[in-house]
């Protein structure tokens, strides 16, 4: 059988001339009646095969199969001419009349070229043979078309370091309904390459798979580009499947054959570079002033904190009083929390959070602070009467829905998974095992029922109004530290509840740089905040003292890690370096391209009772390959 392709629909196939070999009667099958040795000479014509079946050839290609015409009479064979029933899908190669002796034969071509999905026709051969002067041959072809899928169609090798290499398979399907023909599989990008070499053609049929290797070696510190690209005769043309690579100038790459081991020495300090920053601002009449500053500063000061603070999110909440004016607490349109921007990494969303806020009249004083605090904490909400329902002049909807909530799971949450970078703690969305910074301001005194303040309610719901206790209890549950701001107190004013709120927190700092931690709470008439707030930020984790300090593996380590050592440090001032030991183990078994497994790791550092992440990297394993 021969098999032709061809890259378009072909015109006319011309004829070619037959040929002639000799055959022996006792191994062909013959479509007359036979013959006796008394009989008069006579031809005795034998076609082979019958049948010729055509599966799945492509719109515009041609498939060409063998037909044999044998003579096993013993006269000579005139065939006279040979028609085609269907002329459309399939041509003839053949040049007749011709003579065919006695035991000899000859082979002529059809081709077949698809017209509809189903082709169908007869071929005669017509002849002298007097007993089948027109021999049949029925044709049947059928067609389809060749659909190439490049499974992935992308990949991100992510980031490596330099010289680090990986490899990964995309996957060669044809999903069409004729046979898929590859005749190039290439590479392109820097240090982008195929991880073995093809032979061409490459024929897949429908359903049937290759895979096809491309590693990636990280030689530039930058963001890099490939390409796989495969050409085949699927209609829709060349394919190409993208990859993404970056080449990490820092990073660690350590190579670890199987069997073998390998240590690492590396240096860490012990400071926070992730944290959670959420703004809570009463926006009572008199604090219009500083709503309008931390949103004019907003920008400034969130560049001033990325840069000492690598990992942060932002977020923004308001707060005026308890909407209770029988009881002489607020105004309508008041309400004791309010969240504006959940913790994101996108600073324009709580930009544009934080210029939309307008204030309100709060009325009398206190304001609701210690409540404000308590819902940026837990994010529980509050049920101002007690029915389960909320209210929405006077309640306040859970972060979550849960039914520890203050309306026991009946009411939505305003948790938006959707956010980028957010969290999922507190009534902020802070992130889990990373340090939150509440920066809270007010210029008025903080109501506080636990030091006799006036509160609605009568004590029944659970829970209830916040005071001082439950909202400092909620902070530390989280290890959450406090930054208070004084805003244009002619007298004590706030001033010593945020000390009371700093000592319980914990939330020290050397503000004035003298050398001598002070309570975390600011003084702010006018002026722009970002300086201030920034060095407020910095100085707080700088005094942090932690308890203890270790090295932890999240997530899969492959077996690779073996051993880090020491296991903790204790009693470590923010700033302090620590030097750690990972040993390796050649647990993993050589594939046959460079293989590159990233383990990642957390430090922690524990501050009372609370453990936090400290710092995440990524150790990359070379396991080279067979």
């Amino acid at each position: 059988m021969m098999r032709s392709r061809k890259a378009s629909r072909p015109v006319l196939l011309l004829p070619a001339m037959l040929a002639a070999t000799a055959v022996a009667p006792a191994c062909a099958i013959d479509q007359g009646f036979g013959k006796s040795s008394t009989e008069t000479a006579r031809p005795d014509i034998n076609v082979d095969p019958g049948q010729l079946v055509f599966e799945r050839v492509a719109f515009g290609d041609s498939e060409s199969k063998t037909v044999t015409v044998s003579n096993y009479g013993n006269a000579a064979l005139n065939v006279e001419g040979i028609r085609l029933e269907q002329t459309g899908a399939f041509t003839v190669l053949a040049e007749v009349p011709v003579t065919i002796p006695g035991g000899s034969s000859i082979t002529f071509d059809v081709a077949y070229s698809p017209v509809t999905d189903e082709d169908v026709g007869y071929l005669y051969v017509d002849s002298d043979d007097p007993d089948t002067p027109n021999a049949t041959v029925e044709l049947i072809g059928s067609s389809g078309s060749p659909r190439l899928i490049i499974d992935p169609p992308n990949h991100d090798f992510g980031m490596l370091p330099l010289y680090c290499a990986d490899a990964t398979i995309h996957t060669l399907r044809n999903e069409g309904t004729a046979d898929l023909e590859i005749t190039g599989i290439y590479e392109t990008g820097e240090g982008f390459a195929l991880g073995e070499t093809h032979t061409y053609p490459i024929v897949l049929e429908p359903n049937e798979e290759l895979e096809v290797s491309v590693t990636f070696e990280a030689l530039l510190a930058a963001d890099l580009n490939g390409s796989l690209w495969v050409e085949s005769n699927d209609p829709g043309g060349t394919r190409q499947a993208a990859q993404t690579g970056e080449g990490d100038g820092e990073g660690v790459c350590i190579v670890v054959p199987p069997g073998g081991d390998e240590g690492v020495d590396m240096d860490f300090t012990a400071e926070y570079k992730m944290a959670d920053v959420a703004f809570v601002l009463d926006t009572t009449g008199s604090m219009s002033g500083l709503a309008n500053q931390v949103a004019s500063s907003f920008n400034d000061l969130a560049m001033l904190v990325s840069d000492r603070i690598p990992d942060v999110t932002f977020g923004a909440a308001t707060y005026e009083d308890y909407n209770d004016p029988a009881d002489q607490m607020g105004v309508n349109g008041d309400l004791p929390w309010r969240l504006r921007q959940q913790q994101t990494s996108d600073l324009s969303l709580v930009s544009s959070a934080l210029n939309a806020v307008s204030v309100n009249n709060g009325a009398d004083l206190p304001e609701s602070s210690f409540e404000a605090l308590y819902q940026a904490a837990t994010g529980q909400g509050f049920d101002q009467n007690c029915n389960n329902s909320l209210d929405s002049s006077t309640d306040v909807p859970p972060f979550q829905s849960s039914v520890g909530d203050a309306f026991g799971g009946v009411v939505a949450g305003t948790y938006d998974p959707a956010v980028e970078g957010t969290g999922e703690l507190g009534g902020m969305g802070f992130r889990e095992d990373v340090l939150p910074i509440i920066i809270y301001a007010t210029d008025a005194e903080l109501r506080d029922p636990d030091r006799g303040s006036d509160v609605p309610g009568d004590g029944s719901c659970n829970p209830g109004a916040a005071g001082s206790n439950a909202a400092t209890a909620a902070l530390n549950s989280l290890g959450a530290k406090t930054i208070g701001i004084v805003v244009n107190s002619g007298g004590s004013g706030p001033t010593r509840q945020m000390e009371d709120v700093a000592s319980a927190t914990g939330s020290w700092g050397d503000f004035d740089g003298d050398g001598d931690d002070e309570l975390a709470v600011l003084q702010w008439s006018s002026g722009s905040l970002s300086e201030s707030v920034a060095d407020a930020i910095e100085s707080i984790v700088d005094a942090t003292i932690f308890d203890e300090v270790w090295l932890e593996v999240e997530g899969e380590d492959y077996d690779l890690v073996e051993s880090i050592e020491p296991e903790r440090y204790t009693d470590v001032p923010s700033g302090e370096e620590m030097p750690f030991h990972i040993e390796f183990d050649g647990a993993v078994a050589s594939e046959a391209n460079d293989r590159t497994y990233g383990i990642s790791f957390v430090l922690m550092g524990k501050v009372g009772d609370v453990e936090l992440v400290l710092d995440r990297f990524t150790v990359h394993v070379l396991v080279p390959g067979a």
